[in-house]
């Protein structure tokens, strides 16, 4: 029974031990289902707030975070475990008189064990928590990231469609007005020289439509990445005309959710708190164990047994850990002048894009409350000219043109203004205006002292 419990237990820890298990690979199949994801019936109508919620049942890099995410708080569920035990066994020789002489054998079993005497298991859980912790506040960080491209890729969507709406008909007013120009030079009161001057501007206009198909493409292409759809999928359906708003924090608010929600802040305070737990492991580690044994042999020729309990501690005389503290030292406070250095300059940033959005907000006002109704009012004003016939009809269709030029001019400033708008919220965190739904509104964690 005792020469047959070593093998035994072998056998059972063995027998505990996880086995491997085989995933398939193969591109083609992966490329079919993805295909197939991606045709999606969407409705005619398209907003963001549905943009968003496709994203977030979609989004493939978002799902890559969760699951690396899981798999950390697992190990973090995980209690660090006491070191495994020794067993040892076999035979031993003993002799009367020396090495030449004849001796006898017989077997011997031992175990030990190693008890840790300081809290290194217990800082190596807390390491491992905060790991977790950073997993969590990554991905609560990245999809917000994603959240904020995919609302840009949304504004350029939407507003490209707003001008490719007013370039169509920008072009169907200087294909009238070159009609018109060509039948009045037949009869004698229009020049070529006037008809040139049409096409040489249908021309440039045909220009800025292929540029502008350009820039469609590209906001197609990063929408139907981020929403795992395909980009013919979403040429057809219409995007719901946005509204731009204004900020509704001053910047004392603004400044105040910076450092609360700041993607890259909140990733050196991290860094921190991971830097500072390794200093804490290392300083437990200065702390040895102690090795407890237990042996037991027989007495040759005798029909007794000997039993031994040894103990066994290392004496901290030369190596106390030093170089491992010392560099943790060093690391946690460059860690904390990293925070500092980024601080600083997301609060210069912050500046810097508050009064961009500020000023680019008041073009888009002025354009809205002047530029736009005096437009307006001028072509009124055009159109009673023309039927009272102080003006001609080439005059009257290059006023409406000049006003179809203002509308393509607003819409390039929209897109300023939202441009610093999203580039303030992805500083800050997160959105500024209260009717952006659909926001990840998991929190990013705060640190506990683990002391």
């Amino acid at each position: 029974m005792k020469k047959t419990f070593p093998l035994v237990t072998s056998v059972l820890l063995l027998a505990s031990c996880q086995t491997y298990e085989r995933i398939e690979f193969s591109p083609e199949p992966i490329l079919a289902q993805l295909e197939d994801q991606r045709k999606v019936d969407l409705p005619e109508s398209f907003s963001f707030i549905q943009a968003a919620e496709l994203m977030d049942k979609n989004n493939l890099a978002i799902k890559q975070l969760r699951q690396e995410y899981l798999a950390l708080q697992k190990i973090a569920d995980i209690k660090t475990p006491w070191p495994n035990p020794t067993l040892t066994a076999g035979p031993a020789f003993s002799s009367d008189s020396g090495l030449s002489d004849a001796g006898s054998a017989f077997p011997f079993i031992g175990i030990g064990f190693s008890i840790p005497l300081g809290p290194r298991l217990r800082r190596n859980d807390d390491l491992n928590t905060l790991k977790a912790l950073a997993a969590l506040n990554e991905t609560v960080l990245r999809h917000r990231r994603y959240y904020f491209e995919l609302n840009q890729s949304w504004v350029e969507f939407n507003l490209n469609q707003q001008l490719k709406q007013i370039q169509d008909k920008l072009s169907s007013t200087l294909d009238l007005t070159e009609t018109a120009a060509e039948k009045l030079m037949e009869l004698g009161t229009a020049t070529r020289l006037g008809l040139n001057g049409i096409k040489l501007r249908q021309a440039e206009l045909s220009l800025k439509k292929l540029d502008q198909q350009i820039r469609s493409g590209e906001a197609l292409a990063e929408l139907s990445d981020l929403l795992l759809i395909d980009q013919d999928s979403l040429s057809k359906t219409r995007a719901i005309k946005l509204k731009l708003k204004s900020p509704e924090y001053n910047f004392t608010q603004l400044k105040e959710l910076l450092l609360k929600n700041n993607p890259d802040l909140a990733r050196a305070e991290m860094h921190f708190h991971k830097v500072d737990a390794q200093l804490r492991l290392e300083l437990a580690r200065q702390y040895p164990d102690l090795n407890v044994g237990f042996d037991a042999e027989e007495e040759v020729g005798e029909d007794t047994n000997t039993f031994s309990i040894p103990f066994a501690i290392e004496l901290q005389l030369f190596d106390r850990n030093q170089q491992a503290i010392s560099a943790r030292l060093s690391e946690r406070e460059t860690a904390l002048t990293n925070y500092r250095k980024i601080l600083n300059r997301k609060i210069s940033e912050l500046n810097k894009l508050f009064r961009q959005q500020s000023l680019a907000a008041e073009k888009v006002k002025r354009l809205d409350t002047l530029l736009l109704p005096l437009s307006r009012l001028q072509l009124e004003d055009a159109k009673k000219s023309l039927e009272i016939g102080s003006i001609n009809i080439l005059r009257y269709l290059d006023l409406i043109s000049e006003s179809q030029q203002i509308e393509l001019q607003g819409i390039e400033l929209r897109k300023q203004a939202w441009y610093y708008l999203i580039e303030l919220e992805k500083l800050v965190g997160q959105p500024l205006t209260s009717d952006e739904l659909n926001f990840p509104t998991t929190e990013i964690l705060p640190i506990e002292d683990p002391s």
